[in-house]
Formats: C-alpha cells, structure tokens, sequence
C-alpha cells in the first residue's frame, strides 16, 4: 500500500513539474491594422516627442533587436512622473516578455512594484518589417503598493488590479 501511495505521489508531482515547464506563456499578441488618428486627445498617455518637454529623457521611443525578437523600449519623464515600458515582441507578434514601472518626484517611503499580467497591443505595421510605427498599448498590471513608514499615518499595503494606456509613433 505504501509503495502505491508513493508512485501516485511522484506521478502526481511529475504532472505537475511538466505542466509547469511546458507553459509558454505570452502576454497577448501584436493586431496589425491601420491606424490614422494619432494625434486625436484620448486616453492614450503619449510616450514620444510629442509630449514637449525639455526634461531628462532624450529617447522616449527605442525599437531594437534582442536576438530574434523586438524589443519596444516606450519611456517617459516629465521630472515630476516618469513612466517606463518595455515589450518584447517574438517574430510570431506575441509579446513574451513585458515590464512596467513609474516614478514619482514624491519621497514618503512606501514603495510600488509591478506585475504585468497582459497587454494589448495595436500596432500598424510589423516592426520586423518597418522602423515607421504606431502603436497604442493598454498593459493590464497588478500592483503591489508597500505602505512603509506611512502605515503610522493609517496607509496600508495593498495590492490591486490596474490599467495604463500608453502610445507612440516613430515618425
């Protein structure tokens, strides 16, 4: 009976090890359409030179390769906020790897991380294929708020589900 147990139990882990490295995950996957309406004001957060501000990013908008992917490198800095993203892109358009952080010119001593859970991302040409890009992104993330010495004030950590819209363009 012992040794039945035992081979249930190691089949059971062995599933679950094979399940767990077999999971190819991707964030979302890249929609190539036409995109005419940039300039329009929406909810779109711009990350290009568009924003006119002569603070400290020369660069908002990077597109280089990383091997055999793309890498989307979007940040912005107004020197009161900042926003930071970068995307990585296989050549099948799914973005495999993304990552998010912001700052601010604020100094309390809680801390934010971030989790990017998926991203939509619409773009109007393969970036394989074109250095002139569009792009509209919405990154759904978690984020993980650490309270810090402001728990003494009454804050609390919290932890919740999020949305940052962001665009830009090349040309």
């Amino acid at each position: 009976m012992k040794n039945r147990t035992q081979k249930y139990i190691l089949l059971i882990l062995v599933l679950i090890f094979s399940m767990s490295c077999s999971k190819n995950e991707k964030l979302g996957q890249v929609e190539i359409l036409e995109i005419n309406s940039y300039d329009k004001d929406d909810l779109y957060f711009p990350h290009d030179s568009s924003t006119n501000t002569d603070f400290i990013l020369e660069n908002t908008f990077e597109l280089r390769e990383n091997g055999e992917n793309i890498l989307i490198v979007n940040n912005n800095n107004d020197g009161l906020t900042g926003h930071y993203v970068t995307l990585e892109l296989n050549s099948k358009l799914e973005i495999i790897n993304a990552e998010y952080d912001e700052s601010t010119d604020v100094i309390d001593g809680s801390e934010m991380t971030f989790k990017v859970d998926s991203v939509d991302l619409k773009l109007n040409s393969n970036p394989f294929n074109s250095k002139k890009i569009i792009g509209y992104y919405s990154i759904f993330l978690t984020q993980n708020y650490f309270a810090g010495e402001l728990k003494k004030q009454g804050a609390k950590d919290e932890i919740f589900k999020r949305e940052f819209k962001g665009k830009f363009k090349t040309f």
